[in-house]
């Protein structure tokens, strides 16, 4: 099942910082994939600004695909919870 974020718009978050919810900054969001039936977001396509992961998988790319339903909140950057906690 994904996750619907009914306050924020997707494209409010093309281009927003992702960090996790221990203070581990992973990069920047560059792509989401959604359920086009439901509009639940499924996943985050992050672009990495290093080696650190997070304990995210990261795709054939090299980005780090995040699962919507570890979005926690948004500020000035966008926080995730890791799959560790």
């Amino acid at each position: 099942m994904g996750h619907r974020m009914d306050s924020v718009l997707a494209s409010t978050l093309q281009d927003c910082y992702v960090m996790t919810t221990d203070g581990v900054g992973l990069g920047t969001l560059e792509q989401i994939s959604m359920d086009t039936d439901t509009g639940e977001l499924k996943h985050l396509h992050i672009d990495l600004d290093g080696e650190e992961t997070g304990g995210f998988h990261r795709i054939e790319e090299g980005n780090l695909l995040v699962p919507a339903h570890r979005i926690k909140s948004k500020q000035e950057y966008l926080l995730v919870k890791p799959p560790r906690t």
